[in-house]
């Protein structure tokens, strides 16, 4: 047998198990991106990202062209 890690917060059968916020947390571990792109690359509304966004923005940060990033242990990982 042989298993291999998988992040599943971007599988969309698997994904639709999480919240809104683990969702946006994955995915901007990828890259930074805008609310609006969040909202259509998850497909969740947009009022629904920018509420998680502001609910989480000790763990986020907010960079050049309105794109959020995810920080890690106090740095920005992009």
């Amino acid at each position: 047998w042989h298993l291999k890690r998988a992040d599943v917060a971007g599988m969309s059968e698997v994904s639709q198990g999480l919240t809104a916020y683990q969702r946006i947390k994955a995915t901007l571990g990828q890259s930074p991106k805008t609310t609006g792109e969040l909202a259509e690359y998850l497909e969740i509304p947009s009022p629904t990202v920018s509420q998680a966004l502001q609910r989480h923005k000790n763990e986020l940060i907010l960079l050049e062209g309105k794109r959020w990033g995810l920080l890690l242990n106090d740095t920005l990982r992009i």
